[in-house]
């Protein structure tokens, strides 16, 4: 028993003996620190110089310095041989300029550690080329009371950034000009254990921008060059600026010169010095533009066009053609090519001119041509490197049956027979003109419903005989269809009265 109260004893004693000293224990005061500066080193670019006040207290031998370990529970200490006297240290081993690092300090002997310092990381710099802007992202400093960030580029002090809360440490730059900036962000403010004295300077690495604006489609260097209508869809082939930031062309149709142009087409397609862009169902004139549209969706419009929509008139002797003018803002006067085509040959041009309309005479304009009963038509313009074509119009001349009310078979060579409704020795005396004619069928009857003469070959002439035999003299009726080259049917029936002078 007694063993047992020594025992006791001895640990009361010791127990006591401890907490004494404990509570004589002196914990000095860490250091202040006044920065955690990003710093470029030799072979270290993101190194990061931490700058303090040294201690007053004589008792403290020298500092030690914590680096955050992201992945560990414990800080890591990076170095503790620092003298008293000492007021920086830079840690060369990692690189403040991909993530923030925190630092804190402690006072040596059995020092008590300071707060976390982190270093200022400016993430890479958010560039609108749109707005013009950059966009400038900072972590707040922790460990201080800031006041202001100050903003530098390029080395020149551009703002003082008064955050309006403690986590506000955004900023946009507006900018004029492509150019190569390099920003940094420097926070000021004051340490929490001495407010009144103690000022607080710490720089974030650097992150660089080139600003380079978008190019915007130059107007001379965009525009309408050709044009296609026929007659159901409009094409437009138009010369672009793809050298400019692009995100498409878009095609506007309006009924109205000026205005409300609505989007019918759009195209995406920007690598090539030329597009092609549609219009379908076009059954009036309307007015186009092609808009070149930036990648800041801002447009730039072509000149307003307009296809060139050709109309005719016609008759069994003459043709008129009219259209519209196609580049109704150019500062040049339009030409037109007038090509025609005859039946089933090839095309030529007709004529030039200036004017949009045209009058043509059949039997003056194609002389050749008598017989020819289709004539197509369309319109070329041309207004400086601008062409435009116009629909096809497709004329039928009118065909003409001439033939006479009467004629006298008595042998004088003159007037003798009824025909040939053909003749291309004689033109002046066809009966069927403006046409060419495949198939014929000539019917001649008395009054009495009989038949008198037939022929299906369209040089046969009738005599005014039968079965070699005169005919009385009278009235008689004749039928007469025949088919044309271009596959039309034509009938007419009229009196052909016999005379014997």
């Amino acid at each position: 028993m007694a063993f047992k109260n020594a025992y006791k004893l001895v640990f009361l004693l010791a127990l006591f003996f401890c907490e004494f000293v404990s509570y004589g224990q002196h914990y000095p005061d860490p250091p202040v620190i006044t920065g955690v500066t990003v710093e470029p080193q030799p072979g270290a670019p993101g190194a990061v110089r931490i700058s303090w006040i040294p201690s007053e207290d004589t008792s403290v031998t020298g500092y030690i310095i914590y680096r955050e370990i992201l992945n560990g529970t414990e800080p890591n200490v990076i170095t503790e041989d620092l003298l008293a006297t000492d007021f920086s240290y830079v840690d060369v081993n990692v690189d403040a300029r991909i993530k923030s690092e925190k630092y804190k300090m402690a006072s040596l002997p059995n020092g008590l550690p300071s707060s976390f310092h982190q270093t200022i990381f400016l993430q890479p710099i958010q560039y609108d080329s749109c707005s013009m802007t950059n966009t400038l992202i900072w972590n707040r400093y922790e460990g201080s009371n800031i006041s202001f960030y100050n903003v530098y580029a390029n080395n020149e002090d551009i703002t003082i950034y008064d955050q309006e809360t403690e986590n506000d440490t955004v900023f946009v730059d507006s900018i004029s000009a492509k150019q190569n900036i390099d920003y940094k962000i420097e926070a000021y403010g004051s340490s929490p254990f001495n407010a009144d004295s103690t000022i607080l300077s710490s720089t974030s690495n650097i992150s660089s921008i080139y600003t380079e604006p978008i190019r915007s489609p130059d107007p001379s260097n965009f525009f309408i060059n050709n044009i296609t209508y026929d007659g159901s869809a409009a094409t437009f082939t138009a010369t672009i600026d793809n050298a400019a930031d692009l995100s498409g062309h878009v095609l506007m149709v309006s009924s109205n010169e000026t205005s409300n142009y609505k989007k019918v087409a759009f195209d995406s397609i920007i690598t090539n010095s030329t597009i092609d862009i549609s219009h379908s169902g076009v059954e009036q004139p309307l007015y186009y533009k092609i808009g070149a549209i930036d990648v800041c969706h801002d447009t730039v419009f072509s000149k307003a066009v307009k296809p060139i929509v050709l109309l005719s008139e016609s008759d069994e002797t003459d043709v008129t053609l009219n259209w519209n003018q196609s580049y109704i803002q150019s500062h040049y006067d339009e030409s037109y090519n007038i090509i025609a085509q005859i039946d089933n040959g090839s095309p030529f041009e007709l004529s030039q001119t200036n004017d949009t309309s045209a009058p043509f005479n059949f039997e003056t304009h194609f002389t050749n041509n008598s017989s020819a009963e289709v004539f197509y038509f369309n319109i070329e313009a041309h207004n400086e490197n601008l062409t435009s074509f116009s629909n096809t119009v497709l004329v039928t001349r009118k065909i003409k049956i001439a033939a006479p009310t009467a004629f006298t078979p008595n042998g004088d060579q003159k007037n003798d027979r009824f025909g040939p409704f053909i003749n291309s020795s004689e033109p002046e005396k066809s009966y069927i003109k403006n046409a060419v004619v495949d198939d014929f069928k000539l019917i001649i009857y008395d009054k009495y419903g009989g038949v008198v003469y037939l022929s299906d070959y369209q040089y046969d002439k009738w005599d005014g005989a039968i079965n070699n035999k005169p005919v009385t003299e009278g009235g008689y009726i004749y039928y007469l269809w025949f088919k044309t080259a271009q596959g039309k049917t034509y009938e007419k029936s009229g009196t052909i009265n016999v005379v014997y002078p």
